[in-house]
């Protein structure tokens, strides 16, 4: 999370979000309920 507010040019800021996301889709799809 520091490292994503600290970055100021977009191409970082992508990187740094995508990371983020993957690892908040771990205990996603650890913990979700199956949709059926």
């Amino acid at each position: 999370m520091v490292t994503l507010a600290a970055t100021t040019d977009q191409g970082s800021f992508k990187q740094a979000f995508m990371q983020l996301g993957g690892a908040c889709k771990g205990c996603h799809e650890t913990y979700r309920l199956p949709e059926d």
